[in-house]
């Protein structure tokens, strides 16, 4: 989902904990403070989100490995989060 904000497209996703919209910079979920985990391409270096399967600055597909991996970093952040 997107809108437009300031003449920019700006990206929404949605909070894995309580489904809330996120804008795409947004590093915590503002309704259950969960994080919004993000990543680095391992092409180009640029950010990209954990559920994005190609890197939308240079094209390639997300390594299966490194998303398997976030998934549980992600995980264990809600987790801490939850916690607290």
């Amino acid at each position: 989902m997107n809108y437009e904000k300031d003449n920019k497209i700006v990206l929404i996703s949605a909070c894995k904990n309580c489904g809330q919209n996120l804008e795409y910079d947004w590093n915590i979920c503002p309704y259950c403070k969960t994080p919004v985990v993000s990543i680095v391409c391992n092409y180009c270096g640029q950010e990209i989100k954990t559920n994005w399967n190609y890197c939308p600055h240079c094209k390639n597909k997300v390594k299966a490995e490194i998303k398997d991996k976030l998934r549980i970093d992600e995980f264990n952040a809600w987790l801490r989060a939850v916690l607290k």
